[in-house]
């Protein structure tokens, strides 16, 4: 067996023993980075969220600003720290990459049988990470809409603007009536939006 392998490994190309490489130190990196995270965990949790997706870590963020609790942030894709995420420009990089989770939806019949890709993020800050980053606050006549069905007038676009200036830390044109500083989510416009 051993001379078998030795020989194919003579007949591969060598980019097909680099891509080989590069894949063992990937699987070697990931073994040490889960048995490093293994050892940190602990045995007891208050709270577990699942998916560091926009979502999910504002969850994980405000319940561990009680001390007295434990959370746990569970994430299964890898890092944001890429260009093609830190780099709005280089958004479309990361559909059908390994930071998308690639769904694919039933085929339609009033689609003419087609499937649409959804693409989902599977990568720290989920969706947010692959989508270009965009913020987007949702229509005044959706929110309007909601408080109407729902016969609350929390969910008002007026009730929730207070709510996105309280958590915007906004990088553009003043506009104090609309946008909010200070919060924790820094928002700002596209530097070139042509």
């Amino acid at each position: 067996m051993t001379t078998q392998s030795t020989a194919l490994e003579r007949k591969q190309d060598p980019a097909s023993l680099e891509q080989n490489m590069q894949v063992a130190d990937f699987i070697e990196r990931v073994r040490i980075n889960q048995q490093k995270l293994t050892a940190e965990l602990q045995p007891h949790y208050d709270f577990i969220v699942c998916g560091s997706g926009s979502s999910g870590s504002v969850v994980a963020r405000r319940l561990a600003e009680n001390s007295d609790v434990n959370v746990l942030l569970v994430e299964a894709g890898g890092t944001d720290d890429v260009p093609s995420v830190l780099n709005s420009g280089q958004w479309f990089q990361n559909l059908g990459s390994e930071r998308d989770w690639s769904f694919v939806d039933e085929p339609n019949p009033h689609l003419n049988g087609r499937s649409v890709v959804s693409n989902m993020g599977k990568v720290l800050g989920g969706g947010s990470s692959i989508n270009s980053m965009v913020w987007a606050r949702g229509h005044r006549d959706d929110w309007d809409f909601f408080a109407s069905e729902s016969g609350d007038m929390a969910w008002s676009y007026e009730a929730v603007l207070s709510l996105y200036r309280r958590i915007e830390d906004w990088h553009g044109e003043p506009d104090p009536e609309y946008r909010g500083t200070g919060g924790p989510v820094f928002v700002q416009p596209a530097p070139d939006p042509n």
